[in-house]
């Protein structure tokens, strides 16, 4: 066999096991599955009644402060029917979506709510996210999508938000739509019971990249 022909014969050789090298990996990719979403289940027809003027955790419950508090979804009007509420697997957070009455600013959250009877429950967070900045979603409720995030999230948790006041409300049920801690919850400290109760849901909605 002549030089050019060998030459000719082990680059082939070489690119085909490269080309076999790299399915492994592609296939693990795709087995990663599609982005999913979870928390409300937002569409440009969910208002954001009630929401604005921004409501602090005192408005939501007497037995609070005006100072900076947890807000934990605990159910919802608006994806509660088909278990759309928690994250259905682990993976990363890679946005977050809003419908807003009114501008603000928020800290994205997610734990988990144990021991839950009525309006009392625990909480714990394990992950949160930047400081999200928004507008108002306006008299068209466009959803405000906020992208380029990593917030780890388990499988089971639920969306929260920390804030002193919030738009990203839904007012308009009587019953208990989320748990409210003051202070704060922090991330890696044992559960905690929740000082107050809301009877306004949560717009908020994470798309996650599952594990």
């Amino acid at each position: 066999m002549g030089r050019t022909r060998f030459a000719l014969l082990a680059l082939a050789v070489g690119v085909a096991t490269l080309a076999l090298a790299t399915v492994p990996a592609s296939a693990a990719h795709q087995a990663k599955g599609a982005p999913i979403h979870f928390g409300a289940k937002l569409t440009t027809n969910t208002q954001p009644s009630n929401s604005s003027p921004p409501h602090t955790c005192a408005h939501e419950d007497g037995g609070l402060t005006t100072d900076n508090c947890t807000w934990m979804m605990l159910n919802s009007e608006i994806g509660a029917a088909d278990g759309h509420l928690k994250a259905p697997a682990k993976g990363v957070i890679t946005q977050i979506w809003v419908i807003a009455g009114h501008k603000g600013s928020f800290v994205p959250v997610v734990g988990f709510l144990s021991n839950v009877s009525g309006d009392s429950g625990d909480g714990k967070i394990t992950a949160h996210g930047p400081i999200i900045q928004h507008g108002s979603s306006g008299d068209t409720f466009k959803i405000l999508k906020f992208t380029g995030l990593h917030i780890n999230v388990q499988k089971g948790e639920s969306l929260g938000i920390k804030a002193k006041q919030t738009s990203i409300l839904r007012c308009d049920s009587g019953s208990t739509r989320q748990l409210l801690f003051q202070p704060p919850l922090v991330v890696g400290n044992a559960p905690v019971s929740n000082a107050g109760s809301s009877d306004c849901s949560l717009l908020i909605e994470a798309v996650e990249d599952p594990a």
